[in-house]
């Protein structure tokens, strides 16, 4: 934190620091003077037949750093217990404004990768571990579903969750947390006496019935902010149902005709649903100033997607919803449509089971073969390949996202309204050859019909000079 702090004031390598921060420097320099009465236990457990062995991991946060402590707990067949320091890892927060239920989530993915390692060290089962937290943001965002959250949550609670179960994860007070000590520090020499650091917390010493009480009794108001808009917003009364819905049409559905670029399309689809969102939503959640993000793009695209579907497979998606057999004549029935979790109609192929391939390549998007939505896609693709691409590699490149009807044939036609790819294959004009001299024509062009003589004879170059034969 201290060389957080001088890089922060822009203190060069030749300056001298600032008065305070010279001060607190030269404390910490002072006391590692008295490191080596530091003694760190490396036996894990006594001598004694060991009943059985659990995991305990602590972490924390605070607006300076943020840290995971792991203590392991062994039972002995004689009823004893001990709890000992396995390891423990800090990092400084951020500069970059972080707020504290975030950094406290940051804290749980750092002791979610420690757990992981210590692990495989010491060849563990991850069911034995433990893990506490005295946020109960973090316990709720863990307990719920990480699509449900905005991006920064959503992809740390979906890394916890790879590694461990909601409910292992409990409840401790700020006070019975060791790990609270990793995010303010604490002096040197205090630190050698701190017992709870070393062999505590007590409570893991008695039975689970005495370890602090898990609560998470409703959901804190901060941990609402990271919830997705679609999400938290409320249904709409049986009274204003009608208005809502024509509402709904007129506000957030755009023609996508009036476009000529899916970028454009789904940019300005994001800004209306941000209209929409904070004309519903009460005057301190909403969002003003901050630009369009990568999820509401992402949201934009779903919602212009599951419009062209609804539109153009009227029929399968109704039978999909109300899970009925598809039309016997309908185009989709060698696809296996399903629905996602936005509603969204997929393809269900052969590699279903191919989790180390991404989501979106092994259930494509289906879209319908004349629509205009396909063709700004297509369009949308062809220019990101500088339209110097061929068809096949357009037609690969959106086939990992996309399965679009005749696909081909779509790309095939768009190639050929292409104003730049015409100006590029264009045949270029031929200058129409001039008619042949007179002289050439009327002449005769029998062989010697006319001769010449060379009265100068040859030129013989010998050592640079020139000179004729009979000089």
């Amino acid at each position: 934190m201290l060389m957080q702090e001088v890089w922060v004031q822009g203190v060069d390598w030749d300056e001298e620091l600032p008065l305070d921060t010279s001060t607190r420097v030269t404390t910490w320099f002072r006391e590692l003077s008295s490191l080596p009465s530091v003694r760190i236990p490396r036996c894990l457990q006594l001598r004694k037949e060991v009943s059985s062995i659990a995991v305990h991991v602590f972490v924390d946060a605070s607006l300076e750093a943020y840290g995971a402590v792991v203590y392991v707990r062994v039972k002995y067949q004689d009823g004893s217990l001990s709890v000992r320091l396995v390891s423990s890892k800090t990092k400084v927060a951020p500069l970059q404004s972080v707020s504290v239920p975030r950094l406290e989530l940051m804290g749980a993915v750092l002791g979610s990768r420690l757990a992981t390692s210590i692990s495989d060290a010491l060849d563990m089962e991850k069911q034995s571990y433990t893990f506490w937290t005295d946020s109960e943001n973090v316990l709720w965002w863990i307990r719920g579903y990480s699509r449900t959250f905005k991006s920064f949550v959503a992809n740390r609670v979906g890394e916890i969750h790879s590694s461990s179960s909601p409910d292992q994860w409990r409840y401790v007070p700020t006070k019975l947390n060791p790990a609270d000590y990793l995010t303010r520090g604490v002096k040197l020499m205090e630190l050698v006496e701190l017992r709870m650091w070393w062999e505590d917390p007590e409570y893991l010493k008695e039975d689970e019935s005495q370890w602090p009480r898990n609560v998470v009794d409703k959901r804190p108001a901060s941990a609402v902010e990271e919830v997705k808009q679609k999400y938290t917003m409320k249904e709409p009364s049986k009274e204003k149902s009608a208005f809502m819905t024509t509402t709904t049409k007129i506000i957030w559905r755009l023609q996508p005709e009036r476009f000529s670029s899916w970028n454009k399309l789904t940019r300005l689809q994001a800004w209306v649903m941000r209209f929409t969102t904070n004309c519903r939503s009460h005057q301190h959640e909403r969002l003003l100033d901050k630009g369009i993000n990568l999820e509401e793009i992402r949201d934009a695209e779903k919602l212009i997607l599951k419009t062209t579907q609804k539109e153009c497979f009227k029929e399968e998606y109704t039978a999909i919803i109300e899970r009925k057999k598809l039309p016997k004549n309908s185009k989709l029935l060698s696809l296996c449509p399903r629905l996602d979790d936005d509603g969204v109609m997929r393809s269900e192929g052969r590699l279903k089971y191919g989790e180390f391939l991404p989501y979106d390549v092994r259930y494509p998007i289906i879209l319908p073969r004349k629509s205009w939505i396909n063709k700004l896609i297509v369009k949308h693709h062809h220019e990101l390949g500088n339209h110097s691409v061929g068809t096949n590699q357009i037609l690969s490149t959106l086939s990992s996202k996309y399965w679009i009807v005749a696909a081909r044939e779509a790309i095939i036609e768009w190639e050929r309204e292409c104003a730049m790819c015409k100006r590029k294959k264009a045949k270029r004009t031929e200058q129409i050859m001039a008619p042949l001299p007179l002289n050439r024509l009327t002449t005769s062009l029998r062989a010697f019909a006319r001769v010449g003589v060379d009265f100068a004879g040859p030129f013989i170059t010998v050592q640079g000079h020139c000179f004729q034969p009979n000089d």
